[in-house]
Formats: structure tokens, sequence, C-alpha cells
């Protein structure tokens, strides 16, 4: 690629969540590798309880509460940028929260803070694998 990322702040928070989107489902991605083989299909399967908007606003207030005041300015700012319509699959709170978990997923990751990702990203993974268990 060879292109290096411009300061965070020449991006605005639907183009972090662009990026932030990638990083989030390359994390869901891995992880569901990490934990055994599985078949594409069922791979793609059990990625969509992780990846969905709904999937992604469930993890959003745990999250939130373990920022700092800088990374509750990315999320926020994601939350409440004004972009395209939700899709039909989710509400638009949900769409907003899981864009404003992209956004500052994305702007962590311009910053190079990927230990701090990761960090993040085991948040979401714990949440959602407690929520999916329960669902079992």
């Amino acid at each position: 690629m060879g292109n290096e990322l411009a300061s965070v702040n020449r991006y605005n928070s639907l183009q972090l969540a662009y990026l932030g989107d990638a990083v989030y489902e390359l994390y869901i991605r891995e992880y569901l590798l990490s934990t055994g083989f599985l078949s594409p299909g069922e791979l793609n399967k059990r990625a969509k309880n992780y990846v969905s908007a709904k999937a992604q606003a469930k993890t959003y207030f745990l999250v939130e509460s373990e920022l700092t005041c800088a990374e509750k300015g990315h999320l926020r700012r994601g939350r409440n940028a004004k972009g395209g319509a939700a899709p039909s699959a989710s509400s638009v709170g949900d769409y907003r929260r899981a864009t404003g978990l992209e956004s500052l997923l994305g702007a962590l990751y311009v910053e190079g803070e990927k230990e701090r990702i990761h960090q993040i990203m085991e948040i979401c993974i714990k949440v959602l694998e407690d929520n999916n268990e329960k669902m079992d």
C-alpha cells in the first residue's frame, strides 16, 4: 500500500467509521477463526451475530464506560454524524451507536493505537459472547 494515513483530525467521523468498520470486521473474523476450524458458510453465519449494527450497539455502553475523554469524543461524534439511512434490519439508535463504535476504532487505527483497539475489541467480543450464550 505504501500510503500513510493523515492525522486523525483530517477525517470526518463517517470516514473514520468507514475505516473502523473494516477494523472491527477483521478482528471478528480473526476471533472466529481462532475458535476452531469452521467452514466458510458457518463462519459467515456466526459472524452475523457480531458484525450487525444491532450487535455492535449492544457493546456501546459497556465500551463507553471504559474510554478516555478523547475516545468518548470520537464515539460521540461518530454516533451523532449525519449519514445515510439506517439499514432496515436495525433501528436508527442501533445504527448510530454502531457508527460511533466504528468511528472510534477508525480513529484509534489512524492514531496507531493497535493495543487499545485490541482491548476494546476484547470487551466487544466478551459482551457478544455472553449475549450469544444467553440466546442458546
